[in-house]
């Protein structure tokens, strides 16, 4: 993550989320990665200063513009931070960790990024690049996983809010984090056809991108069998004079 100050790349440590830059001092949080001036906050009590972090974090659970201080308090609302097997997880009394919810908020920035790249660039483009970009390729992440997760919503607070009796829209975003959207499609009968479709379409385009990378990697191996070839000639003439 950025600081929003001077865009200095850093990581949190297992403590709460406040930050504050090394380089330009600059508050910020790193959940929704604004600066404390920038932030939805609670008003100040009289007297109290204006600029507090503190103040984002009030009734964060019930304001989608405001922010945990801890990252783990998140699982009392959204229980797809426990990752993948979020419901063996949920069982697991001695789960709870820190460091697994920040390895799903950075999975989620890191998707929502090449996400919009890929939005700018094109979808002809954006395959082109984990082809051609090792950093790209080695991400982590599939390009059927890229186009496929929902990254509407970082936060799902819709069931914690209806167990409190909040009415919630029936057009408010569940937030499905880093569910596939087709999976999720797949499961209301008006739509399954366009969901296999999707994920048929998402499946082909990654054996393209798997195929086209295979390519790469087998001309690559040929030019630098090549390279030493042509090294050992070199140095072949230059023993025999």
């Amino acid at each position: 993550m950025r600081c929003p100050g001077c865009q200095l790349a850093g990581r949190k440590d297992d403590a709460c989320t406040h930050m504050t830059c090394t380089k330009c001092s600059t508050e910020w949080c790193y959940v929704c990665g604004l600066d404390v001036e920038s932030c939805d906050k609670e008003a100040p009590r009289v007297g109290g200063r204006v600029n507090d972090i503190y103040l984002h974090n009030r009734d964060w659970e019930m304001n989608e513009k405001r922010c945990p201080m801890y990252l783990t308090q998140i699982l009392e609302v959204d229980l797809h931070w426990l990752g993948e097997n979020w419901e063996e997880n949920a069982t697991n009394e001695d789960f709870e960790d820190d460091e697994k919810c920040l390895d799903y908020l950075h999975r989620f920035r890191t998707i929502k990024l090449l996400q919009q790249v890929l939005k700018k660039i094109g979808k002809s483009a954006f395959i082109s690049t984990f082809v051609e970009f090792d950093g790209i390729r080695n991400c982590g992440y599939t390009y059927a996983e890229v186009v496929s997760t929902c990254t509407d919503q970082l936060i799902d607070r819709r069931e914690f809010l209806e167990n409190r009796g909040i009415r919630v829209d029936d057009d408010t975003n569940g937030g499905m984090a880093f569910e596939e959207v087709a999976q999720g499609a797949a499961l209301d009968e008006n739509v399954n056809t366009d969901a296999l479709l999707i994920d048929n379409i998402d499946a082909f385009e990654q054996r393209l991108v798997d195929e086209a990378v295979q390519r790469s990697e087998e001309t690559a191996a040929e030019d630098d069998q090549l390279r030493q070839a042509l090294a050992t000639s070199a140095e072949e003439l230059d023993s025999n004079p």
